[in-house]
């Protein structure tokens, strides 16, 4: 990683997960409160980040019908 952060183009890509990645998940863990995964294998847990995955943009959805 440090040899990546040297290099012009890595820095550059680094600084858009700010941007793109880390703000969803950040919501994810202090708006929702979710820090694991409590189902194992690997279809399960795909199907429980699914649905925490739809769990904001229920709240979005729900906010907007408000209005309407």
């Amino acid at each position: 990683m440090g040899r990546k952060l040297n290099t012009k183009k890595g820095r550059k890509l680094f600084k858009t997960r700010k941007h793109v990645v880390e703000p969803a998940f950040g919501r994810v863990k202090n708006v929702l409160g979710f820090r694991a995964l409590s189902m194992g294998g690997a279809e399960l847990a795909g199907s429980e980040w699914n649905l925490v995955c739809t769990a904001p943009n229920l709240r979005r959805l729900s906010a907007k019908m408000e209005w309407i």
